[in-house]
């Protein structure tokens, strides 16, 4: 795949982020997820129980968040050497996060996310999908057991 061509029609800035998604998501997925974020890559997560910065992320805390402690809101920010995920718990039943497209200067960026990526669908199995912002049924990457597949159109 050429560096320009994905560039250009993936990390296009037009004002808004990229999400990544797992849709139809449960609780175990996101335990699963959390410990391999929590094992595997720097994390940046605010604790808003104990009002301190961790860098790792307490499933049980984000558990007490979905049964509607909504006070205890957070985003963690996984890191990709220079470049920076921001995972958000808004739900149990789909799996979101974002990135800044501006960070993505180079093939090994990319590179880097898809290795993020694939991580993920090996942890959970799942397919795991890039989109425009708040655009879901938009796949620019769709990454799955068989291939990664880019929308270019």
């Amino acid at each position: 795949m050429n560096w320009e061509e994905i560039h250009k029609t993936i990390y296009y800035w037009d004002c808004s982020w990229r999400d990544i998604y797992l849709f139809n998501s449960n609780r175990q997925e996101w335990t699963l997820l959390l410990q391999l974020l929590n094992n595997n890559y720097e994390i940046v997560w605010h604790n808003p129980k104990t009002d301190e910065t961790c860098s790792k992320i307490d499933v049980e805390q984000i558990a007490e968040f979905w049964n509607g402690h909504n006070e205890l809101i957070s985003t963690a920010k996984i890191f990709l050497g220079d470049l920076q995920i921001n995972f958000h718990f808004f739900t149990k039943e789909e799996i979101e996060a974002d990135l800044d497209p501006r960070e993505f200067k180079k093939q090994e960026d990319h590179q880097r996310l898809l290795s993020f990526l694939s991580d993920i669908l090996k942890q959970l199995n799942k397919e795991v999908f890039v989109t425009p912002e708040n655009i879901p049924d938009y796949k620019l990457i769709r990454v799955n057991q068989e291939t990664i597949h880019y929308n270019l159109s």
